[in-house]
């Protein structure tokens, strides 16, 4: 399957976008905050052509509720082991479009520390899906709450929210919000490579 790729641009957060230390809460890294329809051809048997259209309808208005049915959820959920590295610097942001899902993908130079993901509620520009992690995910040089459409369907922007402090001020996670229509299921993993780099990968089903 194929992914369009995307670099971040650096333009203006949206209103309200930057909920995304409800997410970080739930997944216990900061204190919480106070409070186009397919239509059946007609049938024809006097010809090969139309038999052919109207066979293939039915394939293609039914494939996806079989293919694309996820178990994921969408509750909080972690990844990654312990890594003692201060930083582990961004080589690059990708999204892609796939034919269940929207994916993120976050490459590090070096590996990353524990990874978290966890919705943070909802707001004008669509819920906030916080993803953290105790080294660095967000691109040096890009501001707090830098702001990028993705144009894909399901994950609509980034938003990358900086360093954020953890649970009794002890140290700082750095998070990278994506910003879905609605909240649906996800799931989060690694993948390591290319070469010495790793990925945190995350997809974002279109249905449930």
């Amino acid at each position: 399957m194929s992914t369009t790729s995307r670099r971040l641009t650096r333009t203006p957060a949206t209103s309200g976008a930057l909920t995304f230390a409800l997410g970080l809460a739930a997944v216990g890294l900061i204190a919480p905050a106070p409070s186009a329809q397919a239509t059946a051809a007609p049938s024809r048997t006097t010809t090969a052509a139309p038999s052919h259209v109207t066979a293939a309808a039915p394939a293609r208005t039914t494939a996806p509720a079989a293919t694309c049915r996820v178990s994921w959820g969408s509750l909080p959920k972690a990844v990654g082991l312990s890594n003692t590295a201060a930083v582990t610097p961004v080589a690059q942001l990708r999204t892609g479009h796939h034919t269940c899902y929207d994916r993120v993908v976050i490459e590090l130079k070096g590996r990353p520390g524990k990874v978290a993901a966890a919705y943070g509620g909802s707001t004008a520009a669509g819920w906030a899906l916080a993803v953290v992690s105790t080294t660095q995910v967000v691109p040096r040089g890009v501001p707090v709450g830098a702001y990028s459409p993705t144009g894909l369907p399901t994950v609509r922007g980034l938003v990358n929210a900086g360093s954020v402090k953890t649970t009794g001020g002890t140290g700082s996670v750095n998070a990278l919000g994506a910003l879905t229509r609605a909240r649906l299921p996800f799931r989060v993993f690694l993948l390591a490579g290319p070469g010495g780099n790793s990925r945190i990968v995350v997809d974002v089903a279109h249905r449930w």
